[in-house]
């Protein structure tokens, strides 16, 4: 997409659509008491049995007040740049803690990764739990590496590559375990820091575009 504008458009199609699906409606299940009162969501489509547990709710997506100058600022301050459908993505939809299924192959998860969770976009807070992730990671600065997500439960950091962006502004997906992380040595360039994660990385999609395409597939 050469512009952000049709691409989020395209974006709160897919997420207004996963949310009036039935088969799609669970994945809008949390803990009720961090759901913003104007995200609240309808609980139609949830089995009976998960109703009876007031201690968790259906969000909504709400249209997205986060602007261009919000993440032109927080690229200017990291000193990296998102790529593009990623920018649309933020600026799509307010969300909040969203745990989703990877597809699997015929050899398995790429990358060995079966679940991801982008940080929570909800109305109050913006911005800022995609932040604090990327600030939890600083070994990952200026290496190329952008922090954006956690995958299999919190087990490790999914990143955009921008080493290896495309032509189209898009980057491959790739992830590492935070047991790996810990192993690795303390590097202060970032050069070096780059060298010591790049084996350790495992690609888990081609671009962020192809990730949407896992998230906003049709389910049974």
């Amino acid at each position: 997409m050469p512009t952000e504008q049709p691409y989020i458009h395209h974006i709160r199609e897919r997420i207004q659509a996963m949310y009036d699906d039935p088969a799609s409606r669970i994945l809008f299940w949390t803990v009720a008491d961090s759901i913003p009162a104007n995200m609240k969501g309808n609980n139609q489509f949830i089995p009976a049995p998960l109703l009876e547990d007031d201690d968790w709710a259906v969000w909504k997506p709400v249209p997205s007040t986060i602007t261009k100058a919000q993440i032109d600022l927080l690229e200017q301050q990291y000193e990296f740049q998102f790529p593009l459908p990623y920018r649309a993505f933020l600026q799509a939809y307010h969300l909040l803690d969203w745990q989703l299924p990877n597809l699997p192959t015929t050899d398995g998860y790429p990358g060995g990764c079966s679940s991801f969770m982008f940080p929570s976009l909800d109305t109050e807070q913006g911005l800022c739990a995609l932040e604090q992730l990327i600030q939890q990671w600083p070994i990952f600065q200026h290496t190329g590496y952008i922090p954006f997500a956690i995958g299999e439960d919190g087990q490790g950091i999914v990143c955009f590559d921008t080493v290896r962006k495309q032509p189209d502004g898009d980057c491959p997906v790739s992830w590492m375990m935070i047991d790996t992380l810990y192993e690795l040595p303390d590097a202060s360039a970032a050069e070096d820091r780059r060298a010591m994660l790049e084996p350790k990385m495992e690609d888990i999609f081609s671009s962020f575009d192809a990730l949407l395409g896992a998230v906003f597939r049709k389910r049974a």
